[in-house]
């Protein structure tokens, strides 16, 4: 997303953005959106299987991640927030699922607390060939933000540098056909009960923006 932003109309030169990805201390999150009401929020949904996938490829301070439903440690680094920004905060969760629907309830509690816009974006619909360009287009309208870039390319390169990224979002698209295949009968029985959905955050989403309109 960061390079799709850095490869729009040179107004965006003039925004300053920052990353808060792997930050889950929602009233640090809170604190810095607090800081900035008018900085757009984007948040990014991820298929709960395809989010179970990366974070075996590449863990991100998470202390285990081959069993779904045993404890974990989650290191934060939070970057970019509050005076602790350079220092590893770690927290506990009952499972892999617990610390990824831990990102959901922070949604829930900025959407309703904050007075920033916020955006939700499919990471599914970001890949999908053909469709995805108009999708990505159709996206930036609603951040006033017009591309100065051939998309494709942008996206047909590497998104980062770290944790074995895909080459292209052909790559990535191709990754996400039967996902469901590499895991276990146990595991998707778990990940079904307990995750919470992208129709969660995207309803929560709009029930606040109608809201909104009659305050």
């Amino acid at each position: 997303m960061k390079k799709l932003l850095e490869s729009t109309d040179s107004k965006v030169s003039n925004i300053k953005y920052k990353i808060f990805k792997h930050c889950i201390h929602k009233d640090l999150l809170k604190q810095k959106l607090d800081k900035y009401p008018k900085l757009n929020v984007i948040i990014m949904y991820r298929d709960i299987y395809q989010w179970v996938k990366s974070c075996r490829k590449y863990k991100y301070n998470i202390s285990q991640v081959k069993y779904i439903n045993k404890p974990i440690t989650f290191g934060c680094e939070c970057k970019n927030i509050g005076k602790i920004s350079n220092k590893m905060v770690k927290t506990n969760f009952i499972n892999l699922l617990d610390f990824h629907n831990q990102y959901y309830s922070n949604y829930n509690f900025l959407i309703e607390n904050c007075k920033n816009n916020f955006f939700v974006i499919n990471y599914d619909s970001l890949i999908k060939p053909i469709d995805n360009i108009l999708y990505i287009y159709s996206f930036f309208s609603e951040l006033r933000l017009s591309p100065k870039k051939d998309i494709e390319k942008v996206l047909s390169k590497p998104s980062k540098t770290h944790g074995g990224s895909v080459k292209s979002y052909i790559e990535a698209y191709n990754k996400t056909k039967n996902v469901k295949q590499d895991f276990n009968p146990c595991d998707i029985k778990i990940i079904t009960d307990k995750s919470k959905s992208y129709e969660f955050i995207k309803d929560k989403l709009y029930r606040v923006k109608i809201q909104q309109q009659y305050i």
